[in-house]
């Protein structure tokens, strides 16, 4: 038999390979790193996270030994309530490792450097293509945008 010669849709190839590769069950499994946060609540988010899944022992990482005892001693409860969102019995255990990094503020962005001068010349240049348009708000705006990336530009 021939194999038919028009393009077949993505979304049924992809199915398909879901289903012959049994994805389904792994990838609703992968839906605890989007609600993490929701199921455990804030103070337990900020120091401990999802960071894989490897056949059904979900590993996180933990701010510091302090919460990775205490987790562990409410690890059966950390499964039951990720276990019930998830709707089945998908994660048989919680692993866990250390990630200084966690429970930290962010670091403050670099300061932005300082704005340089606008060549008058080419702000000169400039205005004399912004004054062609007919709308006198555009034209501020665009001005004002212009000065800002020319005042940027290294």
């Amino acid at each position: 038999m021939e194999k038919s010669k028009k393009p077949e849709n993505v979304g049924n190839l992809l199915g398909d390979l879901f289903a012959r590769r049994n994805w389904q069950e792994r990838f609703h499994m992968h839906a605890l790193f989007s609600f993490w946060d929701e199921v455990v609540g804030e103070e337990i988010a900020l120091r401990a996270q999802p960071d894989l899944i490897r056949g059904t022992v979900l590993w996180l990482r933990v701010s510091d030994s302090i919460w990775m005892q205490h987790l562990h001693l409410a690890k059966n409860l950390l499964m039951e309530k990720v276990n019930t969102r998830l709707g089945g019995e998908m994660i048989s255990d919680i692993r866990f490792r250390i990630d200084p990094t966690l429970g930290k503020p962010a670091p403050p962005p670099a300061p932005e450097p300082p704005p340089r001068p606008v060549d008058p010349e080419r702000l000169k240049k400039a205005e004399a293509i912004f004054a062609a348009l007919p709308d006198p708000e555009l034209r501020q705006t665009l001005r004002r945008l212009w000065i800002k990336t020319e005042s940027r530009r290294s």
